[in-house]
């Protein structure tokens, strides 16, 4: 998926999944929180491989990796698409990223992020192509 674009939640605080997004996204798919305040939809075999990963991490040993797996099993929550192709985002979505009525939904290769429009602007922001260069050449990509 890739891509973004800019819609309105409505007045019972659903969002239509841009068309060409949905087949990707599939009628069923995860929610789940995004540690930048914003919110992830995740196709369910995509979901099952972000589970895998967090699953890897040490178990006992790492205090870090039980919380990550905590925030997110925690605030994940199974979802489908309306048959006007809408979803309703719940209230404790909503207030952690910050969501009232314009949103962007951007595409993140293998899942959605659904962002509140001004802090997905205020996140562009941040961004400097040029130590981003940088950063790729270390990378080698």
């Amino acid at each position: 998926m890739k891509g973004k674009e800019t819609h309105s939640l409505d007045s019972k605080f659903r969002l239509m999944i841009p068309a060409r997004f949905r087949s990707e996204l599939g009628e069923r798919f995860v929610m789940s929180l995004n540690l930048e305040h914003c919110i992830n939809l995740y196709p369910q075999e995509k979901w099952n491989e972000f589970v895998n990963t967090l699953e890897t991490l040490p178990k006992l040993s790492s205090p870090v990796a039980t919380k990550l797996r905590r925030f997110f099993y925690s605030n994940s929550s199974d979802a489908e698409l309306d048959g006007q192709g809408r979803i309703l985002i719940p209230q404790e979505f909503r207030k952690y990223a910050g969501l009232e009525k314009e949103v962007k939904v951007v595409g993140v290769n293998d899942h959605l992020e659904i962002w509140d429009l001004s802090a997905w602007e205020a996140n562009c922001e941040t961004i400097n192509p040029d130590e981003l260069s940088l950063d790729l050449q270390g990378l080698n990509l």
